[in-house]
């Protein structure tokens, strides 16, 4: 038997709590029983810092270098005094009195749209400070100087105010400034073509120096480009022992699915797993990890509080 490590990426507990306030939620019976049995371990509040930890590599405080990374496996020369950001197209919605990041997380391009977007903005743009790169994988925009900002995944901001999201850091300003910039220059392309409105490229993951440590990496069963160019970067040993995972609520939503799907999709094959295919698994939640070992505990089958009062407990 092995360990399963799971990230669920996107299951925001506080904001969960405030629509809870408004309107009821659904109850997701399986997921609170396992929380409820669970030991909650601390971890790095960023799953991939997490994933990258469980693989033996460490990054310094602030933004992994994820936008280095994805210019490195582009192909791009890696100058040490420029900053590469991830730019990911994000849909935001106007209200009465703040902008919030829609409901359904970051906005998904074909490449040829990402290839359309990047000529179109180097075509119109006059800037000479920064580029924007479309990759196999993502938009990248390359900064040539070097920054000092704390940025944020965007998908963990959907359904959040602008406001709470902002980066931080000495040139957090320059960041917001560019960021305005095309969100206007966006809103005069209106023959942009998109599956849903993108109202600007969010920038993130724009850390600047290398990660250190042995690596030996655990069974990827994730799609990240980030993680699969950290691990081309530094490939160390495979080793048998554990398997890691993610789970994207915004992607399940976006399917049309509901939320109670995810019990049946990810959650009742776990469960059935464990003891025979798993030994254990550890579920990275809101920058907490819950440990789920077999189901023999007493508590398993009591009665669970909601899973949205749960996870605000331990939230960070």
């Amino acid at each position: 038997m092995s360990i399963l490590y799971v990230a669920m990426t996107d299951l925001p507990a506080a904001l969960a709590c405030e629509m809870a306030s408004h309107a009821p939620l659904p109850r997701l019976p399986l997921l609170e029983r396992m929380l409820g049995c669970s030991q909650v371990q601390d971890a790095p509040l960023d799953w991939r810092r997490w994933v990258l930890s469980l693989a033996g590599l460490k990054g310094d405080a602030g933004d992994l270098p994820l936008g280095r990374l994805l210019g490195a496996a582009a192909g791009h020369a890696l100058d040490p005094t420029a900053t590469w950001c991830i730019a990911t197209p994000v849909s935001l919605r106007s209200g009465l009195s703040s902008v919030h990041f829609d409901n359904q997380g970051p906005v998904a391009l074909s490449p040829e749209a990402r290839a359309s977007l990047a000529a179109r903005y180097s075509g119109a743009s006059s800037a000479s400070a920064h580029t924007l790169y479309s990759t196999p994988d993502t938009l990248l925009m390359r900064f040539n100087s070097r920054l000092d900002v704390q940025t944020h995944d965007p998908e963990s901001l959907a359904g959040l105010s602008l406001g709470e999201a902002l980066p931080a850091g000495q040139d957090r300003r320059l960041l917001q400034r560019v960021g305005t910039e095309i969100e206007m220059w966006l809103h005069a392309e209106p023959d942009f073509k998109a599956p849903r409105a993108v109202s600007s490229l969010w920038l993130w993951g724009s850390g600047n120096t290398d990660l250190y440590g042995k690596p030996h990496w655990p069974q990827l069963s994730l799609a990240d480009p980030s993680l699969r160019a950290a691990r081309a970067q530094y490939p160390g040993e495979q080793v048998a022992e554990g398997t890691i995972d993610r789970w994207s609520v915004n992607a399940l939503l976006a399917d049309g699915q509901p939320l109670p799907e995810l019990e049946s999709r990810w959650l009742t094959p776990i469960v059935a797993g464990l003891g025979q295919q798993w030994r254990e698994v550890h579920l990275h939640v809101c920058g907490r990890v819950f440990r789920i070992k077999r189901a023999r505990d007493r508590r398993w089958w009591r009665a669970a509080r909601p899973w949205w009062e749960q996870l605000a407990e331990v939230a960070r």
